[in-house]
């Protein structure tokens, strides 16, 4: 199929992938792609359903407690504070590492701003050494327009660095792979890793203010919508508007966020389906264990034995994982 369109010299479509000649294959395609998996759009709009449902779950009780201060603005304006904070989280995490993954030696990133940020920009991105003109590692925080949101200090750092992108890649570069390996990425696997340590701040020593809990459950909710605008645009031919639609039921009042996400998936058919749907095959792998090993059940034994599996697709990591940690 690819190599039908690229000799076709055809322009993609700039309304999403139904409008693909053969759309239907394409979009199967694109979905196994970014997240290993075969599902259909109905299933990815069910999942993601189910997951707005549970984030709105999650939000109620902390919007109760917060009162006000849930929809106040908490902006930091100084970047030198953005830091402090950051350090202070990174300190916070180390201490409780090894109950998480094990002992593990993990290097120092650090946190910068993200140069030539944006309204479209994400609000944060993990750089390896390889991958950066800086010579370290970093992971940058989008300071656009000078602030930046307090609720997402903890997630964010969560995500971007340790126990998510950082700690996988560090990990991975401790032990390369052969030449065809090295060529080859699963976004569920790293977005889906990184999506997933998110829910597990509290064991990590962080969201102990209720403002980091719920700036977490915000963020999964935008990730939830994504993906029932993905699989609606992509595998059922929704308009802008009828996405917009969605969007606003469910997060209103943020007409800019609104467009950069709705524009976002539009133009990168699947790939935000990557962290929902890859965070929900690790902790469906993680349930199923638990049931079946009970109290033999070593969540940083998982944990670790997935990071050390390195870049596969997920279905091999769950056969892979599930053979070497049921064994007796």
């Amino acid at each position: 199929m690819e190599r039908r369109w690229i000799a076709s010299g055809r322009p993609m479509p700039v309304n999403g992938a139904s409008k693909l000649p053969e759309s239907a294959a394409w979009y199967k395609l694109l979905v196994r792609r970014f997240t290993g998996y075969d599902r259909s759009p109905q299933e990815l709009i069910a999942f993601g359903e189910r997951e707005v449902a549970r984030c709105h779950r999650a939000m109620d009780p902390l919007r109760s407690l917060l009162g006000a201060r849930s929809s106040d603005p908490h902006w930091i304006t100084d970047k030198a504070l953005v830091l402090q904070r950051f350090a202070a989280i990174d300190s916070t995490v180390r201490t409780r590492l090894k109950g998480f993954v094990g002992a593990v030696e993990v290097p120092t990133v650090h946190a910068m701003e993200w140069p030539g940020t944006g309204p479209h920009t994400p609000p944060g991105i993990y750089l390896s050494n390889e991958d950066n003109p800086y010579g370290t590692d970093v992971f940058q925080f989008n300071f656009h327009g000078g602030r930046f949101d307090a609720r997402a200090l903890d997630w964010i750092y969560l995500h971007e660095a340790i126990p998510g992108h950082h700690l996988q890649s560090s990990l991975r570069r401790k032990h390369p792979t052969n030449d065809l390996r090295a060529l080859l990425t699963y976004p569920g696997n790293f977005e889906g890793w990184a999506c997933y340590v998110e829910y597990y701040g509290t064991e990590l020593g962080l969201y102990t203010d209720p403002l980091q809990a719920l700036g977490k459950w915000e963020w999964d909710l935008v990730r939830s919508v994504r993906v029932v605008l993905d699989a609606g645009i992509h595998g059922l031919g929704w308009s802008r508007e009828e996405a917009l639609r969605y969007w606003e039921k469910h997060i209103p009042g943020q007409p800019e966020l609104a467009d950069r996400e709705v524009t976002r998936v539009t133009n990168w058919a699947a790939q935000a389906l990557s962290y929902k749907v890859g965070a929900h095959g690790i902790s469906a792998l993680r349930e199923r264990l638990q049931r079946e090993l009970g109290d033999r059940f070593d969540a940083a034994r998982f944990h670790r034995a997935y990071l050390d599996l390195g870049m596969v697709p997920l279905p091999v990591a769950e056969q892979h994982l599930y053979q070497r940690l049921t064994e007796h």
